[in-house]
């Protein structure tokens, strides 16, 4: 699978924070009040929003995020890995207020815990004018925008044939929400955990859950961690089993999922073929330390290649 050059290949409007990342691993528990633990393995990076980015652009992807940074510490650090990564800075921009965003995560053997810290979100690029000036090919939401404010930039996504990508992240919402449902009419593929697809729709169980997604968006996928992801919608009922690896961390792996299968839409893959790559990236990432494990094209495409059938779900 390879990517196109022409104009940008993904588009990541500011829906999600640029986070920069403290990973805590080999810890048997989170320390309690008054408490010193120390874990056996740590890593600093950027997280959040740029998981997803990071993950296309070691894809070959041309992808762009939107990002506003700060004079602060955590902004300038920020910076200085994202230009060693040698990810585009088109849509990023210089604010004279802090835009700390800063996660402690402390990655458990099943779980993890955060600890975070954010400041005041700058206003977004949301102005619809970017998708043809910029000849954007594809739109990923890394997050659920918090009020209406990206929904004309969605309908002329939606006017011009650009096919829109929405992760949902943790967030108080509910499929009751005027805003959401008009997002998620416009919006090609949703991605969620179990735990947020229950949530947003109040199904207890999860098919009911996903069947309510289903026709609220015209396909939804649901992260399900070590046991793969399932697809709903277009007449789909798929399910896509993830192989057993050694899990280091678990941090941004679902973002990276998102990344996988956006590349491979954007390679022509078919809706089964990029959830087989969301799985393949999803994992290959949970072997090292937060997004910053993502793979390469080469390693995802071997791994997608041993990976089972996916399945009609019954």
């Amino acid at each position: 699978m390879s990517a196109s050059r022409n104009g940008v290949d993904v588009f990541l409007p500011a829906t999600g924070r640029i986070f920069l990342d403290f990973i805590f691993t080999g810890a048997e528990r989170v320390p309690m009040p008054g408490e010193e633990i120390y874990a056996s393995g740590f890593s600093a990076m950027i997280g959040g929003a740029y998981n997803a980015a990071r993950a296309l652009h070691r894809l070959g992807v041309g992808v762009h995020i939107a990002a506003d940074l700060g004079p602060d510490v955590p902004s300038q650090i920020v910076r200085t890995l994202w230009d060693r990564d040698r990810l585009p800075a088109t849509f990023r921009r210089d604010v004279s207020h802090a835009t700390a965003a800063i996660t402690c995560s402390y990655s458990l053997e099943h779980d993890r815990a955060f600890l975070s810290y954010v400041d005041r979100q700058p206003s977004p690029i949301c102005d619809p004018e970017v998708l043809s000036e910029h000849r954007v090919g594809h739109v990923l939401f890394t997050g659920i925008p918090p009020d209406d404010s990206f929904l004309p930039m969605m309908r002329e996504a939606r006017r011009l044939g650009i096919p829109i990508y929405m992760d949902s992240q943790y967030v108080e919402r509910s499929v009751n929400d005027e805003d959401f449902r008009a997002m998620l009419d416009l919006v090609d593929v949703y991605f969620c955990n179990e735990l947020e697809a229950t949530m947003f729709t109040g199904e207890a169980e999860i098919d009911a859950a996903c069947e309510v997604l289903s026709r609220l968006t015209r396909i939804a996928v649901i992260k399900l961690g070590p046991k793969g992801a399932r697809m709903y919608g277009d007449g789909m009922r798929i399910t896509q089993q993830a192989p057993d690896v050694a899990i280091v961390d678990t941090t941004g792996a679902g973002d990276c999922f998102v990344g996988g299968f956006v590349w491979a839409r954007v390679c022509g893959e078919d809706p089964i073929g990029a959830l087989r790559a969301g799985v393949a990236v999803g994992t290959l990432t949970c072997m090292g330390y937060g997004g910053d494990a993502a793979p390469n094209r080469e390693r995802a495409l071997t791994l997608i290649g041993e990976l089972p059938p996916a399945m009609a779900l019954t």
